[in-house]
Formats: structure tokens, C-alpha cells, sequence
């Protein structure tokens, strides 16, 4: 192995060669009288977040299978909110596993072919957050 980076600028960069890592970082200063100390900070390197949201879904059973529910497809995050309303401000569809789908129902019964707004919450590993907003159409 390599030995780890050092530097003596002021604001020092690297580059790590990973995509998911963590590294114990140390910071040395020392003053210009000759006294010194010393920190140690872990520092995670996290994979890119990745956030795909279709707009539009047909929960018909008829074309592609993956089409009869409504997901968006995450990577690199901590969790995830999504919130689906109706045009009157409804909440649809509510989760915050990233794996569940929405079928186009409400307590049990379809809902009509809309237009329906959502709002995501998505924090990425390093704890940044991001949200999204849009709209999704159901096809009947």
C-alpha cells in the first residue's frame, strides 16, 4: 500500500480513487512559534446520488409490467420521502421505502386518469438534502 497523501498548503484537495470509502483524515497545525496540534475527522466517500422519476404510468395490466405502478428509482441515498397529491391537494400515496410502488389506488379504489403532483425528499449518504417536485400522469 500506498502511503496517504500529505500536504503542507494551507487548503490542501485530494483525490480518492473509490467511489465508497471512508478514511481517517488528520489535520496538523503548528504554529509559528513551534507549538503543534492535531485532529482527526473520518471523511466518507458515498457513491453518486442517482434520482429517476418517470412521468407517466398505466396501471392497466396491459403493455410492459413495470409500467402498472409508479416508483422513482434511487441510489446513493440515506431515505427518501415521496408524497403524491390530487389536484385538490390530497395525499394519494405516501412512503418512505424507496422500493414501494404506487398502483394508481386510493383506499382500495382506482383513481381517475389525472394528473398528479409529487413531492420527494431525498438525503444523500453524506446528509445533504435534495427535493424534487413534479408531476405524474395516470393512464387508465
Amino acid at each position: 500500500d500506498a502511503a496517504p497523501p500529505t500536504s503542507t498548503d494551507q487548503n490542501p484537495t485530494t483525490f480518492y480513487n473509490t467511489d465508497t470509502a471512508t478514511y481517517n483524515v488528520k489535520l496538523v497545525v503548528t504554529t509559528n512559534y513551534g507549538c503543534s496540534d492535531s485532529t482527526y475527522r473520518k471523511v466518507v466517500i458515498g457513491p453518486d446520488l442517482i434520482v429517476y422519476t418517470p412521468t407517466a404510468f398505466t396501471p392497466n395490466k396491459s403493455g410492459p409490467e413495470v409500467n402498472d405502478k409508479f416508483k422513482s428509482i434511487i441510489s446513493g441515498e440515506k431515505s427518501m420521502e415521496l408524497i403524491i397529491f390530487n389536484r385538490w391537494g390530497e395525499i394519494m400515496f405516501q412512503t418512505t421505502d424507496k422500493n414501494e410502488e404506487w398502483d394508481g389506488t386510493f383506499r382500495g379504489a382506482p383513481c381517475q386518469q389525472d394528473v398528479y403532483a409529487y413531492q420527494m425528499r431525498v438525503v444523500a449518504l453524506n446528509d445533504e438534502v435534495y427535493t424534487y417536485s413534479g408531476t405524474i400522469t395516470l393512464i387508465r
